[in-house]
């Protein structure tokens, strides 16, 4: 018998691929034949294959081209044939060619390249997919459990630019309900079935023709999807369409050709002529449940992207019409601080009625968007919009499919969620209601009403909204409704309080404690509450910040979790009148500061952290110092719309505002033009405050220098930057340490002897300027090559340090052009950093920024004068601390404009200022550290830089 005989033979190749048919097989025949797709097995056979494969998020350079001429040809097909088949192969498109690599050895080992290209070339049968079942899952990245995995997600949503998916990661409690007939059950009462008396309008013969939209719109819609949006059921994301139609301004690629086979896809779609078996799938979407605190589920649908993006354009051609016939009464679309004009409005209210007893009512309405009625919803679209009335119908006159496991749920009723078009449709179907009440006081924001006035007028109009509000699909919860009642005495309120009760059995009456609307506050007491409530909810916040790294952690703090997230309470409520709460607020933005960047956060250290970045400082702003801008900012903004709500004298609304923020920035107020900008109210404050700062160091010129410096606009262009590593755009914990306590002034290091003998104090600011440090060498080299990517990307190929220019002069640039720059001369140009507080330029920066570079520029035009007959040569310096010289920027802003033009990419110019700002940073750190001591007994030669990070 032969030793391991049968084990052997299980072992075999050709067992293996025996065992392996067989269970393909075996498999195949459990989903119900999905080789042979007829119109009834279609959606079951994508939501199949969204649960069965990972697709790529991002489609490699490399095969942008193929895939998009492989793409365009299937768009149209689908637009000569609109037959089933040619759909099909639309919907199979993305599973078909971005399926990612299986679960065996072999898979894994092959690169994505070479499995998107194979993918490619088995297009030739987009129809058959009998190639993508019995592959098994494609194999799922595994971040780790708990706080690792939080982390993990979070950080991988600010790598790909999602950070408002990072931020709610970050924020939020709620978790993905595990899939269970609890779930399904309670997803199907979220989405009931149409009412029997509905009356769907048909489609009239003399609708007007719509514009037909171009290129231009339909890439302003793609562009506008945030990035890491999620796929539906037919696996394409935006970001999909974002790659492949990258180049669209240059009509030689293929993605110009791309987008216009798109173009004409969409206003085939506009015009209603998907497919009837096409229709539930194109407009359904896939569900998740979300667990809530209650114990119920909250479902999140995704729809198609190509479905959102014909939504999307439509919603831009009909904004401005849609917001001017829904204002004053219904602010939820078209209107800009739509929620702060609700806000400022209620206020008002309640002040100008205070001697007399008023109620503010706030109504509630029960699963609103999914259970209004459709007929509705189609005649008032109808109304207003008939050109674009057959999309509109197509997406509500029938009902839709909705994706949850491998189960189908009908939407039939209500607004699609997710349908960029939705809040508007909502807002148009009940906005003839909000008219018709009698309240001086009635305006909606979307689904949350508030009526104000007189007790009987109010409870009229209740009991009107209690009756005919069904006729519209809506059912009033009065559980969640509140009642304010204001003005009158005490005794009044009591009585017109007990006459709501009879009316509404288990209304709310809440305490001026909490007190609130749309998310703000309406009187000091309930400001309070809002900002404690605040508070303790960044303390949260700010420990789960060590779950990522000190770049990501500071980038989410300053853009999202400190003053951004308050900002609305600080715009909508007088919270400057709650100083202690504001200056608590502070103390935990600064705690926060230092915990994540590692610095010792002293007061001149902190001052200057809350200035904002193109004023020397973090811009982590200060909510004691910003309440009163933001305050008058949004009053002035939403001034004229609140005088549609309510009427009042808006000068002795604010009066006693203004005079206070005379006050405290000593100037007079900003001209009318521009009082509605935040900044207006704010850079007089600003700007005194730096003024303080600076007076602080009249004696120390190198302080003032970097001061001085750190006000230019570039210097800030790194703390601008998205930290992606893919982009080299992440600065680690270490240098981001140097790089924020050189910025702000902090301790760096212990004092120490350089390796070149000079002492290095505190501040490390030696480091910069010692000619023994090697770390200047690694920022020359990495910011040439930045030069030179932007060039390619502009169009022009360039040499880095090209020789034999002098002839045997062995003098040469840094870089040079192959072709003309300009005026049929090549562009040649030398790039140097200078170190701002270096003893050789103090005495000059200390009295204008930039003036270190504008020196070395000048002493570079000097140097290579010989080129300038045949080149046009430029001096490109910068400073260590950020200032560039003036043909530094000059030279950035012709490359931004060059890809601008090229590319359409309208911040091409911002990104340059950045990515050569955080080669700066990673240079100075470098050379900071280069003057550590090789070797050391002593214990008070341990640096800040390689201490661990502490967390409050």
């Amino acid at each position: 018998m032969t030793k391991h005989g049968l084990k052997r033979h299980f072992n075999s190749v050709k067992c293996k691929k025996l065992l392996l048919t067989k269970k393909n097989q075996t498999v195949q025949n459990d989903r119900t034949t999905p080789d042979v797709i007829n119109h009834d097995n279609l959606l079951s056979t994508l939501q199949t294959l969204k649960h069965s494969f990972t697709l790529i998020k991002r489609i490699p350079r490399s095969l942008r081209e193929l895939i998009a001429d492989s793409f365009s040809d299937t768009i149209n097909n689908c637009i000569d044939k609109n037959s089933f088949e040619s759909w099909k192969q639309l919907s199979l498109f993305a599973y078909k060619v971005f399926k990612l690599p299986g679960s065996k050895k072999t898979d894994r080992k092959t690169s994505l390249t070479t499995v998107i290209k194979r993918n490619l070339k088995n297009l030739s049968n987009l129809s058959d997919t009998s190639d993508l079942f019995g592959e098994g899952k494609s194999a799922n990245r595994v971040f780790g459990d708990g706080d690792n995995l939080l982390g993990r997600r979070v950080t991988s949503k600010i790598e790909a630019g999602n950070i408002s998916g990072a931020v709610r990661i970050l924020c939020s409690d709620d978790s993905i309900a595990a899939y269970s007939e609890d779930s399904l059950r309670m997803l199907e009462m979220k989405h009931p079935l149409s009412p029997p008396d509905i009356d769907l309008l048909l489609i009239p013969d003399d609708l007007p023709p719509f514009p037909e939209i171009t290129l231009k719109e339909l890439l302003s819609a793609v562009a506008s999807f945030p990035h890491d949006s999620a796929g539906s059921i037919d696996g394409f994301r935006p970001q999909h369409f974002k790659d492949l139609l990258g180049k669209s301004l240059d009509l030689q690629h293929p993605s110009y050709q791309l987008g216009l086979s798109l173009t004409r896809l969409v206003n085939l779609i506009v015009r209603g002529e998907i497919p009837e078996f096409f229709r539930h799938i194109f407009f359904g979407a896939s569900l998740i449940a979300l667990n809530k605190k209650d114990g119920g589920v909250r479902p999140i649908a995704v729809g198609m992207t190509l479905r959102r993006l014909v939504a999307k354009i439509i919603c831009s051609r009909v904004h401005q019409r849609a917001g001017e016939f829904c204002r004053p009464y219904q602010l939820g679309f078209g209107t800009k601080g739509g929620a702060e004009a609700v806000v400022h409005g209620a206020r008002r209210f309640i002040e100008v009625n205070s001697d007399s007893c008023k109620v503010l009512l706030k109504l509630d309405f029960t699963n609103a968007f999914n259970m209004v009625r459709r007929d509705k919803v189609l005649s008032a679209w109808m109304n207003l919009f008939p050109a674009y009335y057959k999309f509109i119908h197509q997406a509500y006159g029938f009902p839709s499919s909705l994706s949850y496991g491998k189960n189908v749920i009908l939407s039939a009723c209500g607004v699609q969620q997710g349908d960029p078009l939705g809040p508007l449709l909502f807002c148009l179907m009940c906005l003839d209601k909000l008219k018709s009440l009698k309240s001086p006081f009635k305006v909606g924001y979307l689904d949350d009403w508030t009526l104000g006035g007189e007790f009987d007028t109010v409870l009229d109009d209740l009991e009107s909204i209690k009756n005919s509000a069904i006729e519209l699909g809506l059912h009033l919860n009065v559980a969640k409704c509140e009642a304010f009642c204001t003005g009158g005495s005490e005794e009044q309120k009591q009585d017109v309080c007990s006459r709501i009760l009879r009316a509404a059995p288990g209304i709310q009456f809440p305490d001026l404690k909490s007190f609130m609307l749309l998310g703000s506050p309406l009187n000091t007491s309930s400001i309070k509450t809002c900002l404690m409530a605040k508070l303790e909810n960044f303390k949260i916040l700010s420990t789960r910040l060590k779950l990522i790294s000190a770049h990501h952690g500071l980038f989410l703090l300053k853009n999202c979790l400190a003053v951004p997230k308050l900002l609305y309470v600080l715009r909508t409520s007088p919270a400057f009148l709650v100083t202690d709460c504001l200056a608590a607020l502070d103390n935990e933005f600064i705690k926060a500061i230092g915990s994540v960047c590692n610095i010792e956060m002293t007061d001149t250290v902190s001052l200057q952290s809350s200035l904002p970045v193109n004023n020397s400082g973090l811009g982590v702003r200060s909510t004691e110092r910003l309440a009163l801008p933001a305050y008058l900012a949004s009053i002035f903004f939403v001034l004229p719309v609140v005088s549609q709500i309510i009427d009042f004298n808006d000068a002795e609304w604010i009066s006693d505002t203004i005079n206070q923020w005379k006050i405290l920035a000593e100037s007079q107020e900003p001209v009318e033009e521009i009082r509605h900008i935040q900044k207006s109210w704010d850079t007089p404050l600003v700007e005194k405050l730096f003024d303080q700062l600076f007076n602080k160091f009249v004696n120390d010129p190198v302080h003032q220098a970097r001061l001085l410096a750190l006000k230019e606009k570039e210097s800030g262009a790194w703390l601008q930057a998205l930290p992606a590593r893919q982009i080299s755009t992440h600065l680690e914990d270490s240098v981001l340490q140097i790089s924020v306590a050189l910025r702000l002034g902090a301790t760096v290091c212990t004092p120490h002897i350089c390796k070149c003998g000079a002492n290095v104090d505190k501040f490390g600011h030696h480091g910069l300027s010692c000619q023994k440090n090697t770390g200047k060498y690694s920022r020359h080299r990495n910011i040439l090559e930045c030069q030179k990517r932007a060039f390619h990307e502009a169009g022009y190929s360039v040499i880095l340090e090209p020789p034999h220019l002098f002839g045997i002069d062995k003098k040469r640039p840094d870089g040079r052009t192959l072709t003309p720059w300009m005026e049929g001369r090549c562009l040649a140009w030398d790039f140097t950093c200078v170190d701002t507080l270096c003893p050789s330029y103090l005495f000059s920066s200390v009295k204008k920024a930039g003036s270190a570079a504008a020196l070395a520029e000048r002493r570079k035009k000097n140097t290579y004068a010989a080129l300038e007959p045949k080149f046009i040569f430029n001096g490109f310096a910068v400073e260590t601390m950020g200032p560039w010289g003036n043909e530094a920027k000059m030279m950035t802003a012709a490359i931004g404009k060059r890809l601008r033009q090229k590319t359409g990419e309208s911040r091409s110019t911002q990104f340059i200022y950045q990515r050569i700002g955080i080669e700066i940073q990673k240079g100075n750190a470098e050379c900071v550290l280069g003057t550590l001591p090789f070797f050391s007994n002593s214990f008070h030669e341990i640096y800040y830089v390689l201490k661990p990070r502490s967390y409050m």
